[in-house]
């Protein structure tokens, strides 16, 4: 072999090497924030929702604030991963709460759900047509 092939050879070899270690990449650090629970609703006249909000594992929730207008919030902490509540008074489709958590990069690890709806004339309601959605 001459001396030029053993230097393509050799860059070829080393090229690969280098693309075949593996990447060690920390993962990004927790970033604690604020999420907006957002309602979807079919309705115009809702009156109290019951919701429950949650986190996994070490995605914990550390608070849960109002953000709709003419709305009250009760909420119990359930444990680091859960708060329920009752969202009352006059609500509309958009956010009706806003969320503390421990990490906003792991927004797939916390949800919203809806548990129950009534009127503000205290009717009970399917929640067939509502979502809470975090953003």
């Amino acid at each position: 072999m001459n001396v030029r092939r053993l230097t393509v050879v050799g860059v070829g070899a080393l090229l690969l090497s280098a693309s075949c270690k593996p990447t060690t990449t920390e993962p990004p650090a927790a970033v604690a924030g604020e999420f907006t629970v957002n309602l979807t609703t079919p309705n115009s006249d809702d009156g109290a929702l019951l919701v429950k909000v949650t986190g996994n594992g070490a995605n914990i929730i550390t608070g849960v604030t109002a953000a709709c207008s003419g709305c009250k919030l009760f909420w119990s902490r359930v444990n680091d991963t859960e708060y329920r509540g009752v969202i009352t008074g006059t609500i509309n489709a958009g956010a009706v709460a806003r969320v503390a958590v421990s990490d906003i990069n792991s927004k797939a690890s916390y949800s919203a759900q809806l548990l129950d709806v009534a009127s503000r004339t205290y009717v009970k309601r399917a929640t067939t047509g509502y979502s809470l959605t975090l953003q």
